[in-house]
């Protein structure tokens, strides 16, 4: 699976689990990388990415995923 899958994985366990789409996540984006298998830069631009999409929201350690159908696929 590609890091952007993986990602997508592991957000969608925090929402099925959180039963809402806003999720504080206690890990930094390193810890958040190694749990994925990749480096924290790869991360951070697979974030940005959906973030400017308009898939997710992010403040802090917040994320808000706005669009779960399209980055849950």
């Amino acid at each position: 699976k590609s890091v952007e899958e993986r990602l997508s994985y592991f957000l969608r366990f925090f929402v099925e689990n959180s039963n809402s789409r806003k999720i504080n996540l206690p890990l930094s984006r390193e810890e958040i990388a190694s749990i994925v298998g990749a480096r924290p830069e790869t991360v951070i631009r697979i974030l940005s990415s959906w973030k400017h999409k308009g898939l997710i929201s992010v403040k802090a350690k917040s994320v808000t995923v706005l669009s779960p159908a399209t980055l849950f696929q």
